[in-house]
This record gives structure tokens, C-alpha cells and sequence, in this order.
């Protein structure tokens, strides 16, 4: 609306105080049509908005259902014949074209030490015989013409499909950008990842390709890490009704939580992405995450952003963030953090980092021990708010991915 008021130049003043040429004031009928205009310019961008959300919807409801198509016929393979080859283990079967088989043409996701893509040629991409993007042979049990893929077909919009030959057991995925169905689906599939659509056997499996590290709904004290991996230690924090859910209260004194012998990155020069809600009670020089050693995402000196304990802050002002919900997602680097490298989202945005206080920026790691409302070398300030929600990523989330995330919690 605004937009397409600068564009035909229609603002508050012409409307009250501008003059006609008469130098007299605007007539009755000449206010009438251009609140008319208005009314019409409000509608074309209500129809745009609807639309382009009727357009992700319409996408994102093929997108389930092929996905669930492939997951029946997958099943009945499977079931019918156990010894089929369902797949090579540690490896993403994606929808793109490639003339490579590792799919070296796109830039996806990294995947941990061991796993790989795999990719189809455009000729054999939708055959059902075992060539095409699924390695399955579906011809002796069903007269399936092309294995769907994505409309789009992109980078962040591809169909996956991952075996384990270990446990027999896989999981299917696609994309999903509507609210409506990233609420409605994504986010209650019974899945790890909160952007993608999820069905099969072992719903874990995308997470384990993704370098999830945990996922803590924060809904009880008992701190249960939905990969099943690392159940958090809490320390006086209590269970309080969160954004979904319930959220973990922490009172500024003494509360915090500890997570020990996390799979994070730790190596210099790599990444590792912690996502939450908070709801922030305004005070300073609190400690939000920290890893165990000077290093963590503070508020402090009016802003929220990167503590190396040298009494220094890089990072955003805090101005709007108090009493209120706010989706984070931070990427910590393992080395100086910096504009180029460390990266702050707030509601699904990347925003803008400045040297906020001090200019000593030594270099930082992140450990296998992770806090939160608190740090590993003691004397700082504990969180004092809520936090629900929380994820932590080996790799760096990509800003396409971030937004997908806020989308679907919101």
C-alpha cells in the first residue's frame, strides 16, 4: 500500500492542505475520487499478497502430496520385496538434474564426513526403473510413468529421499514456503526440520544429513533432545507457557542450562547456527548462549551480539527487543567474528553487525559444552527471560533456510 502510494504520489497532504489551481481547497467530488482511487490501489495490493500465497499453497499442496504418493510406493516395494535395492546408505537422493551423479552443478547444504549427493541426468531424472532421481525400480510392482519432482526444482525446492541400509528404514522430504502449510504441515509432520515436509519410517534421518546437533522443544524440565542425542542439564529454570508450548523461565541470578558433549563444529574456520524464541525481560549485561569459554550472545553496552570477555560487543541494538517474542537465529564462527562471518537474524532477517562497544576481538571457538543464561568461565550476567524452541546446527543455515524456519513457528 504504501509503495503504491509513493509510485502515484498520493500522501496525507495532498489530500488536507493541498491547493487547487483556483488556490481554492479540494471539492467534495475530487476527494471522493481520490479516496476511490485509493480503495482501488488497496485492493490490487491485497489480490497481489492473496495470490502470491495461494500460489505457495497450491505448490506446497502438490508438493505433500507427491511426497506422500512416493512414500506409499516406496512402502509397498519394500514390503513386498525386502531384498530390493532401496539406496545406498549416508546418501541424498535430491530431484535436481546433474550430469554429475554428486550433483557438483548446485550449492546444497554440506553434509557431514562421509555423506554425499546424488543426482540423475535430465533424460533418466524421472524414470520410475531404478535411473531416475530415486534409485528405486518400481516396474514389477507398479505402472508408474515418471517419479514427480519439484515445480521448481531449485536449490532449496528439491524432493529428497535418504535409505539407511542399516536399519531398513527412510524418510522423504520437500520444501514448503506457504505459512499456511508450514504451519500446518511441516511444523506438525512429526519431523525434525521445521521447513520441509516429512513422511517414512525414520523421521530422523534428514536431521542427520542436515548437521542437526539438537532440537529442545523446551516443553519440560526434563530437557528431551528430539534426536534423542543430548538431553540438557537444567539448573533452577522453570517451566512456564511459551511461544509453543511451554518455554524454560530463567531468573537472571542463578538459572541456566548446560548441554555436554555436543557434536558442534570446533574447528577453526567453520560454523555452527543456534536458532530459538526468546522473550527477553530488558535487562543488561546478560549472557543468552555461551559456549565454555569467553565467548557467547550477550546484551550488554545497548546491544545484543557477540561477547569474546574482552569487554567488548559486536552486534545490533536491543532497542525493540524487550517484552516481547523474538525469533533468533545466530551463526557463531569459530575464529574472529566479524561482519563477513558471524551473522545475527532477528524474525527471519540478517541484520546489519557494528562494533558495538571495545575493539579487542580475539579468536573464538565453540565447544562441545553449550550454556544457556550462562557461560563457561563464570562472571557474567545470566539471561533473564524465556527461551523456547531450540535448535543447534554443525554447519551455517543458510538466510533461505532461516526464514523458512521463523515462517513456520511464528
Amino acid at each position: 500500500m504504501e509503495h503504491q502510494k509513493t509510485k502515484y504520489g498520493f500522501t496525507q497532504h495532498h489530500f488536507y492542505s493541498a491547493k487547487s489551481k483556483s488556490g481554492a481547497g479540494f471539492t467534495l467530488l475530487e476527494i471522493m475520487l481520490a479516496m476511490g482511487i485509493l480503495v482501488i490501489l488497496a485492493g490490487i495490493s491485497f489480490v497481489y499478497v492473496s495470490y502470491t500465497e495461494i500460489k505457495k499453497q497450491a505448490n506446497d499442496n502438490k508438493r505433500i502430496a507427491d511426497i506422500t504418493k512416493l512414500h506409499l510406493a516406496v512402502s509397498d516395494v519394500y514390503f513386498r520385496d525386502s531384498s530390493s535395492f532401496m539406496g545406498n546408505g549416508q546418501t541424498v537422493y535430491v530431484s535436481l538434474p546433474d550430469a554429475d551423479a554428486h550433483c557438483s552443478s548446485y550449492t546444497l547444504p554440506t553434509l557431514p564426513n562421509g555423506w554425499s549427493y546424488n543426482c540423475s541426468s535430465h533424460a533418466n531424472l524421472q524414470k520410475s526403473n531404478g535411473s531416475g532421481w530415486l534409485p528405486i525400480d518400481f516396474s514389477p510392482f507398479h505402472n508408474q510413468e515418471q517419479i514427480p519432482i519439484d515445480a521448481m526444482n531449485d536449490t532449496h525446492h528439491f524432493y529428497a529421499y535418504i535409505f539407511s541400509q542399516t536399519t531398513g528404514r527412510w524418510i522423504l522430504t520437500a520444501a514448503l514456503d506457504s505459512e499456511k502449510y508450514l504451519k500446518q504441515a511441516a511444523f506438525t509432520d512429526g519431523g525434525i526440520d521445521d521447513s520441509r515436509y516429512e513422511i517414512g519410517t525414520d523421521l530422523r534421518l534428514w536431521a542427520y544429513a542436515l548437521h542437526m546437533v539438537g532440537y529442545w522443544k523446551m516443553d519440560d524440565a526434563n530437557l528431551t533432545d528430539l534426536l534423542g542425542i543430548h538431553n540438557g542439564s537444567v539448573n533452577g529454570a522453570s517451566v512456564v507457557p511459551g511461544k509453543i508450548g511451554n518455554a524454560l523461565s530463567f531468573d537472571g541470578q542463578n538459572n541456566y542450562i548446560q548441554f555436554d558433549n555436543l557434536a558442534v563444529a570446533t574447528t577453526s574456520g567453520l560454523f555452527n547456527t543456534v536458532e530459538f524464541w526468546m522473550y527477553w525481560n530488558g535487562q543488561t549485561d546478560e549472557i543468552v548462549i555461551g559456549w565454555d569459554e569467553p565467548y557467547a550472545l550477550s546484551f550488554d553496552y545497548d546491544c545484543f551480539g557477540f561477547n569474546v570477555g574482552q569487554g567488548n560487543l559486536f552486534g545490533v541494538s536491543f532497542s525493540a527487543l524487550a517484552h516481547t517474542w523474538t525469533y533468533v537465529a545466530v551463526v557463531f564462527y569459530n575464529g574472529v567474528p566479524a561482519a563477513e562471518n558471524s551473522k545475527i537474524y532477528i524474525n527471519g532477517i540478517k541484520q546489519n553487525l557494528t562494533s558495538c562497544h571495545g575493539s579487542e576481538t580475539p579468536a573464538k571457538n565453540a565447544t562441545p559444552t553449550m550454556f544457556v543464561a550462562d557461560w563457561g568461565t563464570g562472571g557474567g550476567g545470566n539471561f533473564s527471560g524465556l527461551i523456547d524452541q531450540l535448535k543447534v546446527y554443525s554447519r551455517e543455515l543458510s538466510a533461505e533456510e532461516i526464514l523458512a524456519l521463523y515462517n513456520a513457528t511464528k
